[in-house]
């Protein structure tokens, strides 16, 4: 392992790939819910 950090790094980057989406969903999920 020549570098550790680019796993960190990596992990990092496709954790918010994975739950961004889903924050967004939810958030517009509930905007609309709080609208109407």
């Amino acid at each position: 392992m020549k570098r550790p950090y680019m796993i960190w790094i990596l992990t990092l980057l496709f954790g918010m790939a994975g739950t961004l989406p889903l924050y967004l969903y939810y958030r517009e999920k509930f905007l609309a819910e709080r609208t109407i």
